[in-house]
């Protein structure tokens, strides 16, 4: 994956892949980001329903929910997703994606 857009095409034959061996109701979130080799600092994002994912940014301890970017893989073979956000981090800032259950759990245990 090279080029503007090619993040989103695969992602769509992604989802066409996984559509396939999804039964019962059942899908799959995912969240993928990219680093660019040419533009330090920049990466770009997508997420299936994944979430949520935030930008945190250091110097001045602000938290910013990341865009979802369509439905989970499994449901729509057809499922168009919207463009890759794209962003120049800056120093101190990171992007933190969370497993799955870790904003659903009660408690420690």
């Amino acid at each position: 994956l090279s080029g503007p857009g090619e993040l989103d095409a695969a992602l769509a034959e992604l989802n066409a892949a996984v559509t396939l061996d999804m039964h019962g109701g059942k899908f799959v979130t995912f969240a993928v980001a990219r680093l660019s080799a040419d533009a330090p600092g920049q990466v770009s994002y997508l997420s299936a329903g994944h979430g949520p994912t935030f930008l945190h940014d250091a110097a001045t301890n602000r938290i910013h929910e990341l865009p979802t970017h369509g439905l989970p893989l499994g449901i729509d073979a057809a499922e168009r997703f919207d463009p890759a956000t794209t962003l120049t981090l800056r120093p101190g800032e990171a992007i933190v994606l969370l497993s799955d259950g870790i904003h659903e759990s009660l408690d420690a245990s």
